[in-house]
């Protein structure tokens, strides 16, 4: 909740209350971590099902092989992809963002040499 108040306490107060309403509910890897230079298994989950045409979602990542984009079929509420991973010499976090619109949503992917 927020509370917004005029100089001094003076004028108007009006109390929100912020809901999130992201179209994105989560975005997980299986497994996580991975060793670079394997596949992964993402599974990403929106927040309600999906309408009669499917979702489509944008897929981005630097550092990932995955699709460029994913639809969660009709009336589901997730749907899988793979990411294939690069090797590394070090471990390190690879960030997938998934975009309906203008509006993402980002997780990591732990890679291990």
């Amino acid at each position: 909740m927020a509370t917004f108040q005029g100089p001094s306490n003076h004028g108007t107060t009006v109390s929100i209350v912020l809901k999130l309403n992201l179209p994105i509910s989560g975005l997980a890897f299986n497994p996580n971590p991975v060793t670079g230079g394997q596949a992964t298994v993402a599974t990403l989950t929106l927040a309600r099902p999906a309408p009669a045409a499917g979702q489509a979602v944008k897929l981005f990542s630097q550092w990932l092989n995955l699709p460029a984009a994913v639809t969660v079929p009709a009336g589901q509420t997730s749907v899988n992809f793979t990411a294939n991973t690069t090797q590394v010499s070090v471990g390190c976090d690879a960030t997938v963002t998934g975009y309906i619109g203008s509006i993402g949503l980002s997780s990591p992917l732990t890679l291990q040499p």
